[in-house]
């Protein structure tokens, strides 16, 4: 078994209030990576990740930290809300 880090190519930010929770995933959509991270040291985190893809629900919140990483030269992508899922733990029955 070999000990090299296989590096993450796409991340996936879920924003909260105070913990942003993020999952780096190599290039056949394996999870690699996890880290939960406060506002303070996200952009702490991504300064050392080479160019990646980041991906994360739009909302006032996201665009802030879209700015903040595109200026650290990843390249973001903003998804409506309409257009992902809440967690299934989450939902409230019909």
């Amino acid at each position: 078994m070999s000990n090299q880090q296989i590096a993450a190519v796409t991340y996936g930010i879920d924003l909260g209030k105070t913990w942003f929770h993020v999952v780096g995933m190599d290039a056949s959509g394996n999870p690699v990576k996890k880290a939960k991270l406060s506002r303070s040291n996200i952009q702490g985190f991504f300064v050392n990740v080479p160019g990646a893809l980041i991906g994360m629900e739009a909302c006032p919140g996201s665009q802030w930290l879209a700015r903040k990483l595109q200026a650290l030269g990843e390249m973001v992508r903003l998804a409506p809300p309409s257009c992902t899922t809440r967690s299934s733990s989450t939902r409230r029955p019909s």
